[in-house]
């Protein structure tokens, strides 16, 4: 993961794209997750209505997952429900999908400064830390300036395109 951050910083990103089920990650993540989210007395709900393959970087994809748990798994200190639900593009699956209580839906194939920013407006609508900087034990990247420190000393600073 280090080593992700710091080619972030460079402007460089190495993606191994591979064909898979998005339901079997989705499992994997789950099971990952599972024992933590019951200590916290949260529930799963996962609804899987489109389990098609999709061509993508599963390290990547995983890690988005988990980062998304991790975050709902702090924005219910006192338990809930943390739902997963996979659907078609089309229009009438999306507005189901919508109504049946998704907070946002992203068609693919989706630009990643998209994702980010939709990221961020849920994390608004949740009362979320309006701050720039990424955290990992004692790395930290600034995704505004792209400079990372580790323990407070700077280990690069490279201006590149937009996000």
């Amino acid at each position: 993961m280090t080593q992700e951050i710091l080619d972030f910083s460079r402007g460089v990103s190495v993606t191994n794209f591979e064909e898979v089920e998005i339901g079997e990650i989705l499992d994997n993540v789950i099971m990952f997750i599972e024992k933590d989210f019951i200590k916290k007395k949260i529930k799963i709900e996962k609804d899987v209505a489109y389990d098609g393959k999709f061509t993508l970087d599963p390290d990547k994809i995983t890690r988005v997952f988990y980062n998304i748990a991790g975050n709902a798994a702090d924005a219910m200190p006192k338990g809930g429900n943390f739902k997963i639900r996979t659907y078609k593009s089309d229009v009438k699956d999306r507005v189901l999908g919508l109504n049946l209580g998704a907070d946002d839906y992203l068609p693919k194939p989706f630009a990643f400064s998209e994702l980010l920013a939709r990221i961020r407006s849920l994390m608004r609508r949740a009362g979320g830390e309006k701050s720039n900087e990424l955290t990992l034990e004692d790395l930290t990247v600034n995704i505004a300036t792209r400079k990372v420190t580790r323990a407070g000393k700077k280990i690069m600073r490279q201006v590149v395109g937009e996000v």
